[in-house]
């Protein structure tokens, strides 16, 4: 999804949306463009998880705040805590700019346990998509045992 300055504020301020988005100039972006799409496809079923980009030159007041991480960068905005209803503090993506990588960050922040969509040119093993045991951040639903049983079996 390409954002725009007020689709970017609607969309951060969505409670039941898990955002990703990379804020980009046009003129730096070659392969991670290709990765990114990658991405997009990969969580393109869920209705609760989108991948966006934003070009900063266009609307630079969307930028103002992440400045300083320098571009591309690239930030995830979970949604809202459903007992709670708060929504938690954006997350700075920082590890590799390659498309395994983030579908396994997106995994580990949304609950989800999608593999790597591939497209051509993209050489990454499908299991570098999904969470690892001892991710900090992964939900506890994804290292029980198969038939353990209780709320976290799939």
């Amino acid at each position: 999804v390409e954002m725009t300055g007020s689709s970017f504020k609607a969309m951060t301020h969505d409670t039941k949306l898990n955002l990703l988005v990379l804020f980009y100039s046009p003129e730096d972006c070659g392969s991670l463009a290709l990765e990114f799409e990658a991405v997009a496809r990969t969580f393109e079923p869920f209705s609760n998880v989108t991948i966006a980009r934003i070009a900063v030159q266009e609307h630079p007041e969307t930028f103002d705040k992440y400045s300083h991480l320098g571009l591309p960068a690239i930030v995830f905005f979970g949604q809202a805590d459903r007992y709670f209803g708060f929504k938690p503090k954006e997350v700075v993506y920082a590890d590799l700019r390659l498309a395994g990588p983030m579908v396994r960050f997106l995994n580990r922040k949304c609950a989800t346990r999608e593999p790597l969509h591939r497209l051509p040119g993209l050489s990454e093993d499908d299991t570098d998509a999904l969470p690892r045991e001892g991710d900090a951040d992964a939900p506890d639903w994804v290292f029980q045992p198969a038939g353990a049983g209780g709320a976290g079996e799939l």
